[in-house]
């Protein structure tokens, strides 16, 4: 027949009953009960730890509650009042004035409000506790109050939240603004890859002349000389083998003779003419290189002045394109700072 500790479901005080029973009857106020109801009441009430017991009755929480509101009051003592009504609301969750006392911890008696939204939503948290468990008079007496904290709470964000319209819609213009600008740069762009193409063929024909123009000058007379030097020495050094071969073989005279003898002459005239059909053939072509390489050259230096002058309205374009992203960002800056002024 174990016996443990109890309280009466009715008037709750401390009893002492057989565990094995199944109904008992209050010695106090002479209510019957279950046991089981009774044992289960006293843990519920009653937190054991180690071999310390805290009891936790009305009397108990009552006298907590105006302890905290003695500190948080009176001491002004805001970490001390928390603490107690902290342990209360862990006690005694069905007490309102514990999770109100709270809120009025945290927003220093619904005054304060410089919160984050973490912080915010806790509060609420809180105060609709207070509400669950509150009843009658004291649910509407605390709900008004809260209704007018939050009326206080966002009216002072409403012209912050008006002011960062109006710059949403300042940064909405000046993404406008930049339209303009942009199809500008686009528009320069495709001017310049037009020019610079332009550019490169140029540069390819003028670098065609100028190897026609080196090979003219070979075929010049002051690039022939070195030419006809030698094509004199090879006349002579024929002149040379045909007198060796008259004087030296024994042959007939006849048409192979006089060639022979002849050859010589034929050679040193003929080369000197073709020379000169060459040199009076280029000679005739250069002119007419030399002007279409000069005229390519203008060509190629106005392309690189138009070049030049495009790459001059780029860099404009560009700066005020730097400029109006510079407002973007001031811009932008003033909504990121009014943001965190609304979220604290």
């Amino acid at each position: 027949m174990p016996i443990v500790a109890a309280k009466c479901t009715q008037c709750g005080q401390n009893l002492q009953l057989d565990s094995d029973s199944k109904k008992a009857q209050c010695p106090y106020c002479k209510t019957s009960f279950v046991v089981q109801d009774a044992i289960n009441h006293y843990i519920t009430n009653n937190y054991i730890h180690g071999e310390h017991v805290h009891v936790h009755d009305e009397k108990s929480v009552e006298n907590r509650l105006k302890s905290a509101e003695t500190f948080l009051t009176k001491h002004h003592d805001k970490r001390e009042a928390l603490r107690i009504f902290e342990e209360v609301c862990s006690d005694a969750p069905y007490n309102y004035r514990c999770w109100w006392g709270k809120v009025r911890v945290y927003t220093e008696e619904l005054t304060r409000t410089d919160f984050d939204r973490k912080q915010f939503i806790y509060i609420q948290e809180n105060a609709e506790r207070a509400f669950n468990v509150a009843s009658g008079e004291e649910l509407a007496h605390i709900k008004n109050m809260w209704d007018q904290y939050k009326l206080k709470l966002f009216h002072e964000d409403a012209p912050l939240k008006q002011k960062r319209s109006e710059l949403n819609e300042q940064r909405n213009g000046i993404h406008r603004k930049m339209d303009s600008p942009n199809s500008q740069k686009a528009h320069y762009m495709q001017m310049r890859n037009t020019e610079q193409e332009k550019w490169r063929s140029l540069d390819k024909e003028k670098k065609e002349i100028e190897a026609q123009l080196g090979k003219m000058e070979k075929l010049s007379l002051s690039g022939m000389l070195p030419l006809c030097g030698k094509l004199m020495l090879a006349v002579m050094a024929c002149g040379v083998v045909s007198w060796f071969i008259r004087t030296s073989v024994d042959m007939e005279q006849g048409i192979a003779y006089e060639l022979i003898g002849a050859a010589p002459l034929i050679l040193f005239l003929a080369i000197p003419f073709a020379i000169f059909i060459g040199i009076v053939g280029s000679a005739a072509q250069v002119p007419v290189r030399s002007g279409k390489l000069h005229q390519v050259q203008k060509q190629m230096q106005k392309a690189e002045q138009k070049i030049y002058a495009i790459n001059q309205e780029i860099q404009k374009v560009d700066q005020t394109i730097n400029m109006i992203r510079a407002e973007e960002r001031r811009v932008a800056d003033q909504i990121n700072s009014l943001d965190n002024k609304i979220r604290s």
